[in-house]
């Protein structure tokens, strides 16, 4: 039972009158949202306060928590990022150490400006023959923690985030990092935003609640049925301080914190508890039915590596004429299909168990029909192999550098700065974030060096048309020298 979405549907029945907030009173007369509106209350009688719960919303929480294996649970209406900004102002004071993945976030940078944090980054490795980050493995994690206390021996870690799924739905060790870093009393924060199906299925990796991280955040809107800017902070073992996570909880999410939104959260993990199992096997079905006829595919390829979230798609032009760009943008001008974001040489889509059958059926069409397209472009240019494989290998760039920073993110904000044209900045200091979006990881953060690799990545990307922030112009902004 959705005890919140059913509370709301009974009190719209009733004749119990609005005297209070919203201002709308129930009823947006004639409007698309006027069914919405007849829920979307405020904390009256009954209905409990998300920030201190103890009614319908408590229990709510308490079934979230039993799903996902977690020892509790908060419901977020403010989106993944508030999660993360909360778990990490929990998990570490003011000033001090965050070790993070470097292809984390930009919620993850911002919880660093907010605290004045210093951080030390873990880099994982491109995945081979690709331009994306592979989950991250113990081994990196290890060597990153060594390193630091080599480096800085009266210094501590007081966390650790990564990221897993990454957006492109590669998986990292969690339990095998989270074993690690408790030995050494390091809580290990997990943005596994992209991952709240996981776990839901006796047929899908399980989640990182169960794995042994200390706080894992969940976007419920990305792959389960729940409305847009609905997540889940999940809390496991002693490492972190409960009622300082409330604190933050009660700073970063609104006083106002929408039922309609709550709703939807209680919601998706009711259909998810009843039917999940019904709903995943069908989708891997439909899943495993779409991959075995794009294999017939002559050029365009469907990456299948091994330890991988089944709710991505991912879709490579590599060595080709086409950019990931330009297959985006075919799918979606050519046969109406909305993918979920565009790199140098592949594209991304998220499949989850609402998609239909004929949905699988039109991408399968498509995909189909547009490397059938490909292939005749290739076989006329006589080409077969795109020119660019014989070029520097820099051609195709990762989006994910090592950081040379000159300050923290919050002095580097401080302090003066002024807008070059970005092909003169090498050796500046960035005083802005630089990133595609999506995915929204930082090419470059503030007290970055800006260095050749930098400039030569952000004008293939201004080539390929992707969607970068943070260049107006082709103006990059810097420090004052």
């Amino acid at each position: 039972m959705s005890k919140i979405y059913d509370s709301l549907i009974e009190y719209n029945k009733s004749n119990a009158y609005p005297f209070h907030m919203p201002g709308h009173k129930r009823h947006l007369c004639g409007d698309v949202l006027d069914e919405i509106s007849q829920i979307d209350i405020t904390e009256i009688d009954g209905f409990d306060n998300l920030h201190d719960a103890k009614g319908i919303i408590k229990e709510a929480q308490i079934r979230a928590a039993r799903l996902y294996g977690a020892e509790e649970s908060y419901f977020l209406i403010n989106g993944s990022t508030c999660g993360i900004l909360s778990a990490i102002a929990a998990c570490v004071p003011n000033g001090g150490w965050l070790m993070m993945g470097r292809n984390c976030h930009k919620a993850v940078y911002h919880a660093a400006l907010l605290g004045g944090l210093k951080t030390f980054y873990v880099y994982p490795q491109i995945e081979e023959g690709y331009s994306f980050c592979d989950g991250l493995h113990l081994d990196e994690i290890r060597d990153s923690v060594n390193k630091f206390y080599k480096l800085y021996p009266a210094e501590k870690i007081s966390a650790v985030i990564i990221t897993s799924p990454t957006y492109e739905g590669m998986l990292s060790e969690v339990q095998e990092i989270a074993a690690f870093l408790h030995e050494k009393r390091i809580p290990l924060i997990i943005d596994e935003a992209h991952g709240a199906h996981l776990g839901l299925a006796k047929l899908i990796p399980q989640n990182s609640c169960v794995l042994g991280a200390d706080l894992v955040i969940h976007s419920l809107h990305k792959t389960l049925p729940a409305m847009t800017q609905t997540a889940l902070l999940h809390v496991n073992g002693t490492l972190v301080d409960r009622q300082r996570l409330r604190r933050y909880l009660s700073i970063y999410q609104t006083s106002s914190p929408s039922y309609v939104l709550m709703a939807s959260i209680d919601r998706a993990l009711t259909i998810m508890e009843e039917n999940g199992e019904d709903y995943f096997k069908l989708f891997l079905e439909r899943k495993k039915k779409l991959l075995q006829t794009l294999q017939d595919c002559k050029i365009i390829r469907v990456y299948q590596g091994g330890y991988t979230d089944p709710c991505k798609l991912l879709l490579s032009t590599k060595g080709s004429l086409w950019t990931g760009k330009t297959l985006y943008d075919k799918l979606r001008l050519e046969y109406n299909l909305q993918m979920e974001m565009a790199a140098g040489d592949y594209v991304v889509a998220i499949l989850t168990v609402m998609d239909s059958e004929e949905g699988f059926v039109r991408l399968q069409k498509a995909i189909l029909e547009l490397d059938d397209e490909l292939d005749k472009e290739m076989t006329d240019s006589k080409n077969k192999v795109h020119s660019c494989q014989n070029v520097e290998r820099r051609e195709k760039p990762s989006m994910l550098f090592k950081a040379e920073p000159e300050y923290t993110i919050a002095e580097a904000l401080e302090r003066p700065h002024e807008e070059v044209p970005y092909m003169q900045a090498e050796g500046r200091v960035s005083a802005d974030f630089v990133y595609l979006y999506p995915p929204g990881v930082p090419l470059l953060a503030p007290g970055e060096i800006i260095t050749d690799d930098h400039i030569f990545y952000l004008q293939k990307v201004q080539e390929q048309k992707l969607d970068l922030k943070g260049l107006k112009s082709n103006r990059i902004s810097v420090l004052k020298n």
